[in-house]
């Protein structure tokens, strides 16, 4: 694994700042007005560079990937051993292209999952597979931003690898339809995973949703805690609900999965 070190930045932030430092010199030898115009110069040129050196910042571990290399994730190897679940990605950061890919047995690619889109790390480490004991299903969780994770489902089977949908546990607490939840903001949002058996699974969402007030007083009995604000210059408040659940589910024709239970945590 490689990391990336922006040593050009350092470098530059180094030379600016010590630019900085002559202008006074500047100003006593050619006058007011040209040191100003430097001055403003050197000025504008040091603030771009602080901005890129703050974009640098938020930047995370890259991984670079040899032409051929797949390196597997956390767990992505099946109980049975024919399948596993890899990552590869091109260009000098190993960021273009990149996909997850169902490998079959002795490393051969069988396909990318193509749901896998938006990532906040290219490492391998931050990609979990959790394999059901009969290597018919596979869960993966990865951060998709900073504070906000993904969980992805599929069935495996044939050489496919097929997605399973179904309703998150904040919808399926409330009663409400899908798109109550999905059209408001969840952040950030976590969640936790286990196989309980062949088809079975026991799940949990940490997170908060920005939402209606209709649709938080329906989540209150399950909520940690709601409230509302007030943005500058709006008349209408913005709910929150904060929730922590767990619940279970199972998977029902092949392609979809339903909640059987939920409830708050504490």
């Amino acid at each position: 694994m490689l990391t990336y070190i922006d040593t050009f930045h350092a470098a530059t932030r180094s030379r600016h700042l010590t630019s900085l430092s002559t202008i006074r010199i500047d100003v006593e030898r050619h006058g007011f007005f040209e040191g100003a115009m430097k001055f403003a110069a050197v000025a504008v040129l040091t603030f771009a560079t602080l901005l890129s050196l703050a974009t640098s910042s938020s930047c995370r571990e890259t991984t670079r990937y040899g032409k051929h290399v797949f390196l597997e994730v956390n767990g992505g190897r099946s109980p049975d051993g024919r399948y596993s679940i890899a990552a590869h990605g091109e260009g000098d950061f190993g960021t273009d292209n990149f996909h997850l890919y169902l490998m079959g047995e002795r490393g051969r690619k069988i396909g990318p999952l193509e749901e896998v889109k938006e990532i906040y790390s290219n490492a391998p480490s931050d990609f979990t597979a959790s394999w059901s004991p009969d290597s018919h299903f596979v869960t993966l969780t990865y951060r998709e931003l900073r504070n906000r994770e993904a969980l992805l489902i599929y069935r495996v089977e044939r050489g496919r690898a097929v997605p399973v949908t179904g309703p998150t546990l904040i919808g399926t607490a409330g009663g409400l339809a899908a798109n109550a939840i999905e059209n408001g903001a969840v952040w950030p949002l976590f969640h936790e995973f286990a196989w309980m058996g062949t088809g079975h699974f026991s799940i949990s969402e940490t997170g908060t949703l920005r939402t209606n007030e209709a649709v938080a007083k329906a989540l209150a009995v399950v909520a940690q805690k709601t409230w509302s604000e007030t943005a500058g210059g709006h008349t209408d408040p913005d709910w929150y609900v904060d929730f922590d659940l767990t619940g279970e589910g199972e998977i029902v024709e092949g392609a979809t999965y339903v909640i059987t239970s939920v409830r708050r945590k504490k």
